[in-house]
């Protein structure tokens, strides 16, 4: 099912009592992280570069959609094909680029809207979760940074290197063991992605509820 808007989710999901969470541009707008780590690279290529750090911003913005874009290797890597420059210095700024935008600190996502309240409002409520796909280290800082790391049981990040990413459910067993000792009527998976996240949820024989983060 589809929910359009944050007072309609509260009132849905009161009727579970297993609530697990997608996390980006479904807790808060992905945005909010993308496009300032996108200007740190821009800057940082501009520099080895000698070229306008907006223009390179820009160029990157439109590869890297707002919504699910393509994983930032890929989308530093097809930018710079364009540039006339050795393949060993493309492949160092892919590096760097790659590690600036994994690891900009994100504190900006304090002052983000989110749905930090209805997580907190349901934290002692209900039993929540959060499953996101993304690099470890860079997914714990959103985590923190938007301050919910204290309201879900258990939290799953899952990498594609040491865990298999979503829709798998391999390695989320501390989850199905759970689920398993419930009822599944009563369990939903809350997430924007109408293809990996509505298969977990399929996987893992719950209800899914279609909701994307409008800010």
């Amino acid at each position: 099912m589809k929910i359009s808007n944050i007072r309609e989710l509260k009132k849905k999901i009161n009727f579970f009592e297993t609530i697990i969470f997608d996390l980006d541009d479904t807790i808060y707008s992905q945005k909010h992280y993308d496009t300032p780590a996108l200007k740190l690279v821009s800057r940082y290529l501009s520099k080895e570069l000698n070229i306008n750090s907006s223009k390179i911003f820009n160029e990157l913005r439109s590869l890297k959609k707002i919504k699910r874009g393509k994983h930032p290797l890929l989308v530093f890597d097809k930018y710079l094909k364009k540039i006339k420059i050795k393949e060993k210095q493309k492949n160092k700024l892919i590096k760097k680029s790659v590690n600036l935008f994994q690891s900009y600190n994100c504190k900006n996502l304090k002052n983000v809207p989110s749905l930090k309240n209805i997580i907190k409002y349901f934290n002692k409520k209900k039993n929540l979760f959060l499953v996101t796909n993304g690099n470890i280290s860079r997914q714990k800082r959103k985590i923190k940074y938007l301050g919910i790391n204290s309201y879900f049981k258990k939290i799953f990040i899952l990498d594609g290197l040491s865990k298999q990413i979503k829709p798998s459910i391999r390695d989320v067993k501390y989850l199905v063991k759970y689920l398993a000792r419930r009822s599944k009527k009563t369990a939903v998976y809350i997430g924007d992605n109408q293809k990996s996240d509505k298969a977990f949820a399929y996987n893992l024989k719950i209800s899914f509820i279609y909701f994307e983060f409008g800010e």
